[in-house]
């Protein structure tokens, strides 16, 4: 097969959206010396099978440029949920198709990728993008088009108050995550000044706000700030200087927000007193290698809760010859699910695809992926279903939140994940 690149030139970029030559034009000089401008994703394979009439496609967007290891775990489970649905009819008589797009964890490159997908192709149906600042971007530059999106990790703030029907999300809000942090950092780890570091896009941003004020509220003191931004190549950027910023005044906890592919390129630069807790976000999970797991030992963090379903995760092996790591795997499976059945109880109803998310995830009998073949019938009778996802209850709210999801506290124990 052969392989391609598309190269996105910042200085035609069109978009009406904060787009990256904004954020450039905020950077340090030291910041912009370390800021890698070429860009590249796998272009989207538009082939004869996503072409017909007799497919309904639903788009994966995700970073696969830039984790390769997540994305193809999330592709899988979005393929296996789509397989068993076609096996039992599909949906309208039609097979669900999976277009794959690779938005390589940039904003720009999502846009563009997200053009072509939704104005020229016609797609309606986006499971992603998996982070919270592409999420509002979409939301902001496609407002015309008639589309819906459903993302399993995008989990800033401003996306409940975005009041955009056609976005919906299963990850829970960071007020839920930051709230935990919180009473978690203050009556167990018993830490009372927290400095904070985060990622400057809307995650990063939204987040440590949301802790830090909470933090405040129970009595806890933030002693310092430092972010540093998505576009630098921390490769070669050196946060040295941040984070003596953040220790000089001798905090007992440091909250850190961000991915784990990044955490593993800053490790040997963060270099904490022993008294000092690494408190880290859901992001932050993930595998490590011998370097950064050394460095980080002991480094904790609040993740909402993995699945235990037995018939996703014994389905997944069954297909792939082992179970899912990742946490959003089960939700991008959930979402296939959750796009499946709207899109009936649409055609039944004649709701809107906005109306029919919100019945079939809370209303009428309980019921999940396994009994789809009922589910079907029940729907074809003008049966209400409240479709319970491997990941739990996905009660969609009116502005496409959940209303709650479990959180828990995991802790990188010799380069192991380990549940507390």
């Amino acid at each position: 097969m052969k392989k391609y690149v598309l190269i996105l030139v910042l200085t035609t970029c069109m978009f009406r959206v904060y787009s990256q030559e904004d954020r450039l034009s905020q950077l340090s000089m030291d910041e912009l010396l370390n800021v890698n401008l070429e860009k590249t994703a796998q272009p989207i394979v538009w082939d004869q099978r996503a072409k017909s009439q007799e497919v309904i496609n639903l788009a994966v967007m995700l970073p696969s440029s830039k984790f390769p290891g997540f994305s193809k775990e999330l592709m899988q489970a979005a393929q296996l949920a789509m397989d068993q649905i076609n096996a039992s009819g599909g949906v309208l008589g039609k097979d669900l198709n999976l277009v794959l797009v690779d938005d390589a964890a940039d904003l720009d490159l999502c846009l563009l990728q997200a053009d072509t997908l939704i104005r020229r192709y016609g797609v309606r149906y986006i499971i992603g993008p998996t982070n919270s600042e592409r999420v509002i971007a979409l939301s902001k530059e496609f407002e015309e088009e008639d589309w819906y999106l459903i993302s399993p990790s995008a989990s800033a703030i401003e996306i409940s108050n975005l009041n955009d029907d056609r976005v919906f999300r299963t990850a829970a809000s960071d007020v839920l995550q930051a709230s935990f942090a919180t009473k978690y950092a203050i009556e167990t780890l018993r830490r009372r000044k927290a400095s904070l570091f985060y990622i400057d896009n809307a995650y990063g941003q939204g987040l440590a706000q949301e802790f830090k004020r909470k933090f405040e509220e129970r009595g806890g003191q933030v002693i310092a700030e430092e972010y540093y931004s998505p576009l630098v190549d921390l490769q070669t950027y050196d946060i040295t200087q941040k984070i003596e910023a953040l220790i000089s005044d001798g905090p007992d906890l440091i909250y850190l927000v961000s991915n784990h592919v990044d955490i593993e390129l800053m490790a040997p630069k963060i270099q904490m007193p022993d008294d000092v807790i690494i408190l880290a976000t859901d992001a932050a999970k993930g595998e490590y290698g011998t370097v950064a797991a050394n460095v980080l030992d002991g480094m904790i963090g609040t993740s909402s809760a993995f699945t235990t379903q037995s018939y996703f995760l014994d389905s997944y092996k069954i297909k792939y010859g082992t179970v899912p790591t990742f946490l959003e795997s089960a939700d991008v499976y959930d979402i296939v699910y959750l796009y499946a059945g709207a899109i009936l109880t649409s055609a039944v109803s004649d709701e809107s695809i906005h109306q029919s998310l919100q019945d079939f995830s809370m209303k009428g009998a309980k019921m999940d992926a396994s009994h789809w073949s009922q589910i079907i019938e029940l729907i074809s009778r003008g049966k209400k279903i409240d479709f319970i996802g491997s990941t739990g209850s996905l009660d969609f709210l009116p502005n496409g939140d959940i209303q709650d999801r479990s959180i828990e506290v995991w802790e990188l124990d010799a380069g192991d994940i380990l549940i507390k």
